[in-house]
């Protein structure tokens, strides 16, 4: 059983016995006998547990100081939060980092990673505000200083009501702007935005039969899966919240006929790159991101 649903399960006996002591009848002959059949059956449960924690068999619970497994659990409860807490905003996991991802934001200078599309520094209007990097005004497109063939992209999102913005890949920097070149990941407010293409959708290629993004200046957070495949195509995904969007392969041959039949066909060198810089789009209205990470993979065998 792993580690947290065994706390979980000290948590929810818990309550079983608080319960259970305040629902029965407590008169003078039933109490020590009702208090023994729920410490007991407790028991049994904490040892288990514990047992699934530990790894041992051998754990036991003396039957003299009931309030030891009482105190067990007590514990289990404070700890719990710690177990189940989300790790803090432009922060890696110990996880995370043996995985190999890296943070792109650390909530303070966004410098380190980023630049405008086309220049040396971040333009003036992307601020730090609150831990998140955000859009306010014209200051045009950011993009990564790396380029990123393979990889995943896991960043939080938060939108101004009406907006619109997007996050592009593959982007090379060329005479024109950076969508020429990378295809994009669209981000809007969906309940009031005018554009057709939702969040999350590949714009103008691949739309989501589902919506799982959350009211105007809330946190949503959007993952992009991008890795080379032995044919040399590349498969792509698109998670928004926690759930799967999209799936399509670019260069293949479906891949092909969708640009063909979309102005993107207008585009030459359109979705080509093998690697290309990402790209926070500047479409005019607030944005705002955060938790920005990425790891590079390894191509598809």
């Amino acid at each position: 059983m792993p580690e947290r649903f065994a706390l979980l399960y000290i948590i929810g006996y818990l309550w079983f016995v608080k319960n259970e002591a305040s629902d029965r009848k407590m008169d003078s002959g039933q109490d020590g006998a009702t208090l023994r059949d729920i410490l007991t059956r407790c028991d049994r449960e904490v040892i288990q547990i514990s047992n699934a924690l530990t790894g041992s068999r051998n754990f036991r619970v003396s039957n003299q100081y009931p309030m030891k497994k009482l105190l067990l659990t007590f514990l289990a409860a404070c700890l719990a939060p710690a177990a189940f807490a989300d790790s803090e905003p432009n922060s890696l996991t110990a996880a995370e980092k043996a995985d190999g991802w890296v943070l792109l934001f650390d909530g303070k200078d966004a410098s380190q990673h980023f630049r405008g599309y086309k220049k040396d520094a971040l333009p003036a209007a992307w601020t730090v505000e609150d831990g998140a990097l955000s859009q306010k005004g014209k200051g045009g497109d950011v993009i990564t200083k790396e380029k990123y063939e393979s990889f995943e992209l896991s960043i939080d999102w938060k939108i101004s009501e009406s907006g619109n913005s997007g996050i592009m890949f593959k982007v090379l920097e060329t005479e024109g702007p950076p969508y020429l070149t990378g295809p994009e990941a669209q981000i809007q407010d969906n309940a009031k935005g005018s554009d057709p293409q939702k969040s999350g959708w590949m714009y103008g290629l691949y739309a989501a039969d589902k919506d799982t993004t959350k009211p105007t200046g809330e946190w949503n957070r959007f993952v992009l899966k991008c890795q080379k495949t032995p044919a040399g195509n590349y498969k792509c995904e698109h998670w928004m919240n926690g759930e799967k969007y999209v799936e399509y392969e670019i260069g293949s041959d479906d891949w092909k006929e969708k640009v063909a039949a979309s102005k993107f066909s207008k585009w030459k060198g359109f979705g080509t790159a093998d690697a290309g810089h990402i790209c926070l789009q500047d479409h005019g209205n607030p944005v705002s991101f955060r938790n920005i990470k990425l790891k590079v993979l390894e191509s598809l065998k």
